[in-house]
């Protein structure tokens, strides 16, 4: 997996000649974090983002771009989020369930923080003992997404559809890629208020908590998701 350093649009770079994919810092990591971090990008614009990236480069490249949060180069995703670690959750949330191959840069799975370079190289904690309920509870969150990521193959193989889509929520389907490949349902809602989103009626499987679903509303909490298999 060759991956070439690029902070703009990497499309002439994008082939057989050169890269894999690029560090996708124009078509994943500016716009989810100016959506679900900052609060400064809406709806709109955030979609128009995401589908221009994924139409700048040929399917093989948009499924092992390297989607990152964060990085050596840049400032912690949890300063940006002043600390709100349930901001931070949604970022992952989303950036787990997309096509691409995920970057996670070390500690910012346990709610790191950390300024311009070179606040942003703290050492890692590698003692559990040195890490707090926030941080143990934000790294088995991102376990447990790795794992349902690698035991679903649509939410690294399907297409992406929108199903439902307002100022601070989006419902999206990863298409089932193969009879073995079902579908999964995403619902992220960055409000900080309850959200009530419709999706089809059949049966489902919670992947968060294992619980049977029939589809049809579904209610969100303040900042909360959902992941739904088709089964």
């Amino acid at each position: 997996w060759l991956v070439g350093e690029i902070w703009h649009s990497g499309k002439g770079w994008v082939n057989h000649h050169y890269f894999d994919s690029v560090m996708n810092y124009a078509y994943f990591k500016d716009p989810v974090l100016e959506f679900f971090i900052l609060g400064i990008c809406d709806k709109k614009n955030f979609c128009a983002r995401i589908e221009n990236g994924l139409a700048q480069y040929p399917i093989q490249g948009i499924k092992a771009m390297m989607n990152l949060l964060g990085s050596h180069d840049t400032i912690r995703i949890l300063e940006l989020a002043k600390g709100d670690v349930s901001k931070v959750k949604l970022a992952l949330l989303f950036q787990m369930t997309f096509m691409g191959a995920p970057h996670i840069y070390y500690g910012d799975e346990i709610a790191m923080l950390g300024g311009k370079d070179p606040d942003n190289r703290r050492p890692l904690p590698w003692n559990d003992n040195q890490l707090n309920t926030h941080q143990k509870n934000l790294r088995a969150m991102v376990g447990k997404l790795a794992t349902i990521r690698g035991e679903n193959k649509a939410l690294t193989r399907g297409a992406r559809s929108t199903l439902y889509v307002d100022a601070d929520t989006w419902v999206y389907r990863m298409g089932g890629c193969t009879p073995d490949a079902n579908a999964v349902v995403v619902a992220v809602h960055r409000g900080d208020g309850p959200k009530t989103v419709t999706v089809p009626s059949r049966n489902y499987t919670d992947l968060w908590t294992g619980a049977g679903h029939a589809g049809g509303s579904i209610s969100l909490s303040a900042r909360g998701f959902i992941l739904l298999r088709e089964d």
